[in-house]
């Protein structure tokens, strides 16, 4: 391009044209060219004497240019394990680049799994990098959050009626544990049950209280026996079996029908398992307790752009409307075989307790604005730092430990088609399950404190901004100046 100004200027005649430097690292391509040009105007003072001398001038222009590769995923923690694959998992994006900034010695982990970029990049270092392509670059500079200066949108007041099915999950967690506490006998089943039921109590921590008090330490002091029965156990779903099959249930503030269902509460209608989901306990449910459901053939439910304080889907189809969803102080959660689908949307996490979860057999189908404030912002996540877990008395359970972090996940058979960026800084982003992206997407990038894979989850990217027919909403460093 020099050249062709140049000759374009009969007086100008290029003398040399050089790339002084060139480089790629896992960021992207880089560019130093040096430009040499001379001319020789003519010296008007010097024709008016009867002489022709020129006076040659010459110059040089040095200039360089970055062309940076488009992000995929960026996992912002400065410790611990930053992005991982393990199991059977695959993360596949050929045409952009994954980081991660913990200086810790398995800033990147890949146990099992495989994943593969444009490049992959730790601040810190690679555990089993031989699954990665190409093998990831250890002790890399930090990236800096590229919208750390962005601030998303605030979310409104929650409608006085909801709009749609919603649970309020620390009211939840409260009638969740009053029926953990419930008294029961277990002496009059057989052996081999009150064994099952007693590992329960023991795993617990005493957080129930059973009538079979003796029977229960002496149970308690085969710690191989409780052990090996652990393994094999998941004990919201065998406590729900137990009370479905229980003659007699009944508390002042709740109760199950013969089918196993709360009749009251927050939870009115779930099963404990359901409770156990929404809960953060269970990811996802057997698919046996939601067999006879059939979202293909259930009426379609229409939102339109407001501030919904949780929004649990668990049934049909939900079309959101374009614009902006703000989900405040409550989880996002679709599930069973419910769908959620919106084109031009983009979905704000805000406040504490806000994450999302797509699990069972749910679809998430979504597309990001491509104009507006918001274009290229799929799902977005406030940058408050204030979270403390969900707020009960389950704390007492060993699986219920309250999380500095939301913990937002695509678990079970769930399947989501996303183009655009998710931006969840402050959240742990998790794909496990058979949990996968229902199709490869254009343009997917994922900014999260931690990104992991696991059991069969997959994520596929083929970065295109032309296919997508949308801007990135964090967009590659590509400059030019002039340095001389």
């Amino acid at each position: 391009q020099a050249e062709i100004l140049a000759n374009q200027n009969s007086d100008t005649v290029i003398v040399k044209l050089e790339a002084v430097a060139a480089s790629e690292d896992e960021y992207g391509q880089y560019m130093t060219m040096q430009v040499d040009a001379s001319f020789k105007p003519t010296n008007a003072a010097a024709s008016m004497v009867g002489r022709n001398a020129n006076v040659e001038v010459s110059s040089r222009a040095v200039a360089d240019a970055t062309w940076g590769f488009p992000l995929c995923v960026l996992a912002l923690s400065d410790t611990g394990v930053g992005f991982s694959t393990d199991n059977q998992a695959a993360f596949d994006s050929r045409n952009c680049i994954v980081w991660s900034n913990s200086d810790d010695s398995r800033s990147m982990n890949f146990p099992g799994g495989s994943a593969t970029a444009k490049a992959m990049c730790a601040a810190g270092g690679v555990y089993g990098g031989m699954r990665a392509r190409p093998s990831p670059a250890s002790q890399c500079r930090k990236l800096k959050d590229p919208l750390e200066a962005w601030v998303p949108p605030t979310a409104g007041k929650c409608p006085s009626v909801a709009t749609t099915p919603s649970v309020d999950t620390s009211k939840l967690a409260d009638d969740f544990d009053a029926l953990l506490k419930f008294p029961f006998d277990l002496v009059q089943f057989n052996e081999e049950y009150n064994k099952l039921m007693l590992a329960i109590l023991y795993l617990h921590n005493g957080g129930w209280q059973a009538n079979g008090v003796g029977n229960v330490n002496r149970i308690a002091e085969s710690s191989a026996e409780i052990a090996a029965i652990e393994t094999e156990l998941d004990p919201f779903l065998n406590l729900n079996q137990y009370l479905r099959n229980h003659p007699y249930f009944n508390l002042s503030n709740n109760s199950l029908t013969s089918a196993g269902l709360l009749t009251s509460g927050e939870g009115k209608g779930m099963t404990l398992s359901e409770v156990a989901q929404l809960l953060g306990l269970l990811d996802n449910l057997d698919p046996a307790d939601y067999a006879d459901d059939n979202y293909s053939t259930a009426p379609t439910t229409i939102l339109n752009p407001g501030t919904f304080c949780g929004l649990d889907i668990a049934e049909g189809h939900v079309k959101l409307n374009p614009g902006t969803y703000f989900i405040k102080d409550g989880p996002l959660t679709v599930r069973r075989r419910a769908t959620l689908s919106g084109d031009g949307v983009t979905i704000v996490m805000s406040g504490q307790d806000a994450y999302f979860g797509i699990m069972d057999e749910a679809r998430l189908d979504l597309r990001a604005p491509s104009s507006g404030d918001l274009a290229g912002f799929a799902l977005v996540g406030d940058k408050s730092r204030n979270y403390s877990g969900a707020s009960s008395s389950l704390k007492h359970l060993p699986q219920f430990v309250a999380s500095p972090r939301p913990q937002s996940k695509l678990t079970g058979s769930g399947e989501v088609s996303a183009v655009g960026t998710v931006y969840l800084p402050r959240h742990d982003f998790a794909v496990t399950g058979d949990g996968a992206g229902q199709q490869t997407s254009p343009l997917l990038q994922i900014v999260a404190h931690t990104v992991s894979l696991s059991d069969n989850g997959q994520i596929s990217i083929d970065f295109d901004q032309a296919k997508a027919q949308m801007p990135p909403g964090i967009k590659p460093e590509r400059t030019a100046r002039l340095i001389e």
